[in-house]
């Protein structure tokens, strides 16, 4: 039986660079979630300036993070106050807004660093 697809999600987002840098940074997020055999199925991508940053399903994950250190220092500079936790648990928020179940597998696995 062929999943049947319950949210889908593809969105662009411009971040602009901290107080004095050059480029901002692209990030693209793809987000799938369907259901097969009474089982949910979900499958989210995260890209920053075509590099892939996070690839993720109910059976895998990889993560990239040095690139998601170099996202936050990017835009953030020395991000005084932010700490690395706290900068991908806002990054998951603002990538997959207003899916909730999107929210809760990219802020697990980006906490998790893939893992778990």
């Amino acid at each position: 039986t062929a999943p049947m697809t319950m949210e889908g999600m593809s969105k662009r987002l411009a971040l602009a660079a901290a107080e004095g840098g050059e480029d901002g940074v692209e990030l693209r997020f793809e987000w799938e979630l369907s259901r097969r055999h009474g089982e949910h199925e979900y499958s989210a991508q995260l890209y920053a300036n075509g590099t892939r940053v996070l690839d993720a399903s109910e059976v895998h994950c990889t993560l990239n993070d040095a690139n998601i250190a170099a996202i936050q220092e990017h835009v953030c500079g020395d991000c005084d106050g932010l700490s690395p936790g706290d900068f991908r648990w806002l990054l998951a928020s603002v990538v997959t807004f207003p899916s909730d179940d999107a929210f809760d597998v990219v802020s697990e696995r980006l906490e998790e660093h893939c893992s778990g």
